[in-house]
């Protein structure tokens, strides 16, 4: 299984790394990687953008839960990965297109006139789980998760997705 950081996703941020001050030190949750995932496409002479550390720490997390393939942070609202890691699949494409299934629960729920809020979205595949939990902090942006479904604990992965959410500080 590839680190996190050998995954070349899109990033929010691609503003160059300002440089360093007399400042003191963030906390450990609040700093952030000099060099992190890649943009798609970039070659390493590009400037780098810069991941939150607590975002890489939340994905190595993830790894952890049985069954894993594959887990990212996106943006809904662009359709752009924070950051993310496995190898069974495209995780640029899945941020992306479960962009979409994002949006459009939202607009059920909208038509429905529903005053509520996602806590979390699964998807049953024959042979995977993809669970997808909007962050309560801020409903735009959303951990997606998959899992291999003959070694997963379906249970056991929501609880370890929402204490994930709980830990990611952006």
């Amino acid at each position: 299984m590839p680190a996190v950081s050998d995954v070349r996703m899109p990033v929010l941020s691609s503003a160059p790394a300002e440089p360093p001050s007399a400042e003191p030190e963030p906390s450990p949750a609040h700093q952030t990687l000099t060099n992190p995932l890649r943009v798609a496409g970039s070659s390493p002479a590009q400037p780098q953008s810069e991941t939150p550390m607590n975002i890489k720490d939340t994905l190595n997390d993830l790894k952890r839960i049985d069954g894993f393939i594959a887990a990212a942070v996106a943006d809904s609202s662009s359709g752009m990965g924070l950051a993310g890691g496995g190898a069974a699949l495209n995780i640029e494409v899945a941020a992306a297109t479960n962009t979409e299934v994002v949006k459009a629960k939202h607009r059920a729920m909208s038509a429905l006139k529903l005053d509520d809020a996602i806590e979390d979205i699964l998807i049953t595949l024959g042979a995977q789980y993809h669970l997808i939990r909007p962050l309560a902090s801020n409903p735009a942006l959303f951990i997606y998760l998959a899992l291999d479904r003959a070694h997963a604990n379906l249970a056991l992965a929501r609880l370890a997705l929402r204490e994930a959410e709980n830990g990611l500080k952006l």
